[in-house]
């Protein structure tokens, strides 16, 4: 048996090109290109077009501050932290009880025996200090305004006098700022104590309740004070972080800043250049 090929009488079909599909590949992402392009085009263009409306009024409590080209300067409260230097031991240690050079020396001269402590070259900051960054630009923002951040423990003095400051922390952080105040009602007697003195009423006196980790009872200070240099000091304070973090609200959350304005309008009958407010706060 003999196996032949058989030839076809159907002409074979053309063979398409084989760079077409990648020519449609290509077509495909030029395409897509040119309407990213297009779209920011069309966006830039719209803003440059765009009519100017009128410029946001600024919240009161924050008028003066931010219509002065004065640069802003947002100072945190931090942690300090020191470690023990004895060989072979290296352990960094933060004691909630010391949060001052002073309060470190004391520490030391009780413990002559004890371990070799040293500060550190550098603090901690608590982890809501992000959240008060972003609150804070958030009211800076609209209104063209920029700052710089520093930790309390790199502040130098003569900065006070150049800048509107916003300062925020555990009041126990806020290192010249916790005795920046002789004349105020309020003053911080401890860690985690306020004592409020007005002239012809008994001393009254404010601590932190319960667990810091659970439910809790803490205290904050709202202060706008003048500098130095007709410049603005905002401390925005408490006993325990969730003091601190409730006064950055109150003062960078729209609605919170309304009723602060209907609250002070109503107690004063307008709304002070400078005030000093006491809360108490509640929280997790």
């Amino acid at each position: 048996m003999v196996f032949a090929e058989r030839a076809s009488t159907a002409p074979s079909p053309p063979l398409a090109p084989a760079a077409a599909p990648k020519a449609s590949r290509v077509t495909a992402w030029w395409w897509l290109g040119l309407l990213m392009v297009g779209l920011c085009a069309g966006y830039l263009l719209g803003q440059l077009l765009k009519e100017d409306g009128p410029a946001p009024t600024p919240p009161a409590i924050w008028a003066e501050t931010l219509s002065r080209p004065t640069p802003k300067l947002f100072v945190l409260g931090d942690l300090l932290i020191f470690t023990d230097t004895t060989p072979g031991n290296p352990l960094t240690i933060r004691h909630p009880g010391i949060n001052t050079a002073e309060e470190f020396a004391a520490y030391q001269a009780k413990q002559p025996e004890g371990p070799s402590f040293e500060l550190l070259t550098y603090a901690f900051l608590v982890r809501n200090s992000t959240t008060w960054v972003k609150q804070l630009t958030e009211l800076f923002l609209p209104y063209g305004q920029d700052f710089e951040i520093r930790g309390m423990s790199r502040l130098n003095p003569r900065e006070l006098a150049g800048n509107d400051l916003v300062v925020a922390g555990m009041l126990k952080t806020l290192g010249l700022f916790r005795d920046y105040f002789p004349d105020s009602p309020i003053q911080l007697i401890s860690n985690d104590s306020l004592a409020l003195s007005i002239p012809g009423q008994p001393t009254q006196y404010f601590s932190s309740l319960g667990d810091a980790d659970h439910q809790h009872t803490d205290f904050g200070i709202i202060r706008k004070v003048p500098g130095p240099n007709d410049n603005d000091i905002f401390i925005l304070g408490g006993l325990w972080d969730t003091g601190s973090s409730q006064m950055v609200k109150n003062v960078t959350d729209p609605e919170l800043l309304e009723e602060l304005t209907k609250t002070l309008s109503l107690r004063f009958g307008y709304v002070p250049d400078y005030f000093e407010l006491l809360y108490r706060v509640e929280g997790i």
